[in-house]
């Protein structure tokens, strides 16, 4: 009864070990339309969001692009400003906006759950979304 209790015991605690706390990871859209997504991938060359197709993602607004993200679980946290200025002409400033997101996840694997990006389709070939 003793070997039982103890087996029970381990599978159990091997199994709430397992089992992992959900933490929150961040995004940014930004760029043409919103359609450049960083995720804290190490290379940000090829991250434009396309579909299935591998044809680019590009919003109309930025409302657009909120709802694109919503439907895939992530939550509008805010928005950073980027302030630029011409060196020739001090008088023009630029403004950039870029959207940042949350989501909380319990793998690595969730951060990119129906978001396909650019380089991510080359490497497949093709993307289920």
């Amino acid at each position: 009864m003793k070997k039982i209790f103890t087996l029970l015991v381990s599978v159990l605690v091997a199994v709430m070990a397992m089992a992992q706390e959900p933490y929150t990871v961040y995004c940014s859209l930004s760029g043409a339309s919103y359609s450049q997504i960083d995720y804290g991938q190490q290379s940000l060359v090829g991250n434009t969001l396309v579909d299935e197709d591998g044809s680019s993602i590009y919003f109309r607004s930025f409302i657009g692009a909120m709802n694109y993200m919503s439907e895939r679980g992530w939550h509008y946290v805010g928005d950073i400003k980027n302030f630029s200025q011409n060196t020739w002409d001090k008088s023009e400033i630029k403004v950039t906006t870029t959207l940042v997101f949350s989501k909380d996840i319990t793998s690595e694997e969730q951060i990119t759950e129906g978001i396909c990006i650019r380089k991510m389709w080359q490497e497949r070939g093709s993307v289920e979304l």
